[in-house]
């Protein structure tokens, strides 16, 4: 967080409002937020956009505002996945709040909400990714690790299982892919320290599916975003993955808010009921924080079983 917030000018305080409330981003990479000098933990704002006459592609609309696949999906169920109606309006789930950080890490990853939170902590800032995950054959795990190695222009060596796997779909892998245009992985990869050194981050050849399972394991995110990453870490830098679908936070205004994910192990027809007693009856800190702000139960229930996947106002009893 920022030193001193309260010596600062009053046009200082200004420009950091601005930059706090509305994000810094460009046509393809990273959103960067300025972390709250206050401590609040909510971070963007919803936005909205509009389909133009010409056709553009959900993929180019979502990579345009860094936001993934399913989340965007899961507020926009009507939208066609490929090409959305020309004047539709879709909703943009650029608004989070962010996950619980150890003090010594540097990045963040969060397997319910498909997204990696990179620190900055020099800069206050956290620059906001949308990845793509394991398939559900082949889950990405929880772990803590540290980044061992930085590679450009990656080769691809698929494991064994990963080949049976697609020669089930009547696809014959090579021993090894290698770099260049056709690698899956992209031009850039990390290896992490977790298992045998077995799981990475990288980029793609193909940016349709971040936000997504599509991976073999390993976190996948755009081309352009994996460049900038990789421009910005380095070796021993630490990770950790996460599957957290509840997300909550008091902040500096007194208002309180939650933003709830469906659980990564239950497929789209599954019943959102297992977050609520996972999460609700067994988290002793999301009853503490629930009873301490006297949140109304009836509306935190309700959100919870939506699982909109952005960030909702929460009702506190007047009592």
């Amino acid at each position: 967080m920022i030193k001193n917030y309260r010596k600062f000018p009053i046009f200082f305080k200004i420009i950091l409002f601005f930059i706090f409330y509305f994000p810094t981003s460009s046509l393809v990479f990273a959103r960067d937020y300025l972390l709250n000098p206050y401590g609040g933990r909510l971070i963007g704002k919803i936005e909205k956009y509009t389909v133009p006459k010409k056709k553009e592609s959900l993929e180019d609309i979502m990579s345009r505002f860094q936001v993934g696949l399913l989340g965007t999906l899961r507020i926009n169920p009507k939208i066609d996945v490929y090409l959305p109606r020309p004047g539709s309006q879709i909703i943009i789930p650029s608004q989070m709040i962010i996950p619980n950080l150890k003090e010594d890490e540097d990045i963040l990853i969060n397997l319910a909400e498909l997204r990696l939170y990179h620190f900055l902590k020099k800069k206050n800032i956290v620059s906001v990714y949308p990845v793509g995950i394991g398939q559900k054959e082949a889950s990405t795990p929880t772990f803590e690790a540290k980044i061992i190695q930085m590679i450009k222009k990656p080769i691809w060596i698929p494991t064994k299982n990963i080949r049976k796997r697609y020669e089930l779909e009547g696809i014959k892998l090579p021993e090894v892919v290698p770099s260049g245009i056709n690698n899956p992985m992209g031009m850039y990869a990390m290896r992490l320290s977790y298992g045998k050194g077995e799981y990475l981050i990288h980029g793609t050849n193909e940016n349709f599916g971040i936000g997504s399972r599509v991976t073999s394991g390993c976190i996948r995110l755009r081309k352009e975003d994996i460049k900038k990453l990789f421009s910005s870490v380095k070796i021993g830098d630490k990770v950790r993955v996460i599957n957290e679908p509840i997300k909550y936070s008091k902040e500096p205004s007194g208002d309180c808010y939650i933003e709830v994910h469906r659980p990564i192990s239950e497929d789209n027809e599954s019943k959102n009921q297992r977050t609520t007693s996972k999460f609700y009856e067994k988290d002793p800190e999301l009853k503490k924080f629930l009873k301490t702000n006297k949140i109304e139960e009836e509306c935190f229930l309700k959100t919870v079983l939506d699982c909109s996947g952005i960030p909702i106002k929460l009702k506190m009893s007047k009592n």
